[in-house]
């Protein structure tokens, strides 16, 4: 059985897009996106320049404290 024209292309697709690769940091996390104010971007921007820390580090450490101040355990 001939293969289409689509199957053909698709094959060819695969072999000629690399292969998608994980950051070590980001093996075994979950990606979340939020949309936020430019305001409030602008101003966690400068927070993280000031404490010389990424946004993701910001992000991890302010979900934690809402997490440790909600806890009923």
């Amino acid at each position: 059985m001939a293969r289409s024209n689509l199957e053909t292309a698709l094959e060819r697709a695969r072999r000629s897009t690399p292969a998608a690769t994980t950051r070590p940091s980001r093996v075994g996390k979950k990606g979340m996106l939020i949309h936020i104010d430019p305001a409030l971007s602008r101003r966690l921007k400068y927070l993280a320049l000031d404490e010389d820390k990424t946004l993701q580090q910001l992000g991890v450490e302010a979900l934690e404290m809402l997490l440790a101040s909600r806890s009923r355990v």
